[in-house]
């Protein structure tokens, strides 16, 4: 079982260097000697860990909780864009998902996102063009970019956005990318339906992406 620190930084007798409690490293817990900040540390001979980077500023996560006709919806970003959409979570999830990240709650600057996010939610064939920064393989980048070209009112299979990427056998990878999506709604995994006609799964219930579809003008009666 890793540690409980008792500071932001701690030291490690035995390899003199000091860490932050996101690191790795799994030291005996006769060995540790917390310090106040990295400063302290230094000052008492330990030098920064190659693997957690503990002087290396964290990249900022900023997050907020906000109600709409589909239910609690939860949004992240960083200073680049919208990186979460989801329904249904937490801070926790937030900080389980992007566990190397200063996790804030969302500031001033962050609003404009928000109201655009809601804006999507409840009025979907408006969808506002907001800034988004997904984390992903190259393969899932292709799949997300391919979602974000279907038109509102609109559907595609697993098989049409595979054919679309250029890798036509790649009908279950895709379906994978599909289901990996950090951006709900923003990137319309919502929008891919089985080659049946049937919605198939969706993250955060069938209810939601019916509603959604529907929202959106596509019959969804006989599904």
């Amino acid at each position: 079982m890793r540690p409980q620190f008792l500071g932001p930084v701690f030291g490690v007798r035995t390899t003199r260097i000091y860490c932050v409690p996101r690191c790795s490293a799994r030291p005996k817990p006769e060995n540790i000697v917390p310090f106040a900040d990295a400063v302290e540390a230094r000052a008492s001979g330990y030098r920064a860990c190659k693997r957690c980077k503990p002087d290396e500023p964290l990249p900022v996560i900023r997050w907020a909780i906000v109600e709409t006709s589909l239910g609690q919806m939860l949004i992240a970003a960083s200073d680049k864009g919208i990186c979460r959409l989801s329904f249904d979570e937490g801070e926790a999830d937030v900080r389980a998902r992007f566990p190397k990240s200063d996790v804030l709650p969302a500031d001033a600057a962050m609003q404009s996102w928000i109201d655009g996010a809601v804006q999507a939610v409840e009025s979907p064939r408006a969808m506002p063009d907001l800034p988004l920064d997904p984390d992903g393989t190259p393969f899932q980048h292709a799949v997300w970019t391919e979602l974000q070209r279907i038109p509102s009112g609109e559907t595609r299979t697993y098989a049409e956005i595979a054919a679309a990427i250029g890798k036509p056998k790649a009908i279950r990878a895709a379906g994978t990318a599909n289901g990996a999506n950090r951006i709900a709604v923003l990137i319309p995994c919502h929008r891919v339906i089985g080659s049946d006609g049937s919605l198939t799964g969706y993250a955060y219930g069938l209810e939601r992406k019916r509603e959604l579809l529907r929202r959106e003008g596509v019959l969804t009666s006989s599904r």
